[in-house]
């Protein structure tokens, strides 16, 4: 079959159209309009403010009533796995103050130390958590 150079030209010159629309489409940054989240004349709700003086009273409040708790159990020897974990549910309820984090973290460990005294009888761990306990209250003079 013979094309004629005209019919070759033609062929080309539609190749090249549509690769080059192709080209385009691919290419092009599609414009994305904007369109603000609320409308102007509406009010924009900021989040809920947080009293961080009252969070950090009840804190201390709630640590305190918990320790004293636990305290009680060593001191009465009627520490039971069951009774910490109730005490460790109460302190996972808690909102924690920023400041009082590493505190947090440490009170759990120590009466996941005392779970594990219960278990094994080893008394190096329970003088483990006997050391994270003091050192908190030496720590933060108000566990005192």
């Amino acid at each position: 079959m013979y094309m004629s150079k005209a019919s070759k030209l033609l062929i080309s010159l539609i190749f090249l159209s549509f690769f080059a629309f192709l080209y385009l489409i691919i290419t092009i940054e599609k414009e994305i309009p904007f369109t603000p989240l609320k409308p102007i004349n509406q009010k924009i709700s900021k989040t809920p403010s947080i009293n961080l003086q009252k969070l950090e009273l009840d804190y201390q409040k709630n640590i305190k009533d918990i320790l004293l708790v636990y305290l009680d159990l060593i001191n009465n020897n009627s520490l039971s796995q069951e009774k910490i974990e109730k005490l460790k549910k109460e302190l996972f309820a808690l909102k924690v103050p920023p400041q009082y984090r590493n505190l947090h973290l440490q009170l759990v460990t120590a009466m996941n130390k005392m779970q594990e005294y219960l278990k094994s009888g080893d008394e190096k761990t329970k003088l483990a958590q006997e050391d994270i306990i003091n050192d908190l209250r030496h720590q933060y003079q108000w566990l005192r």
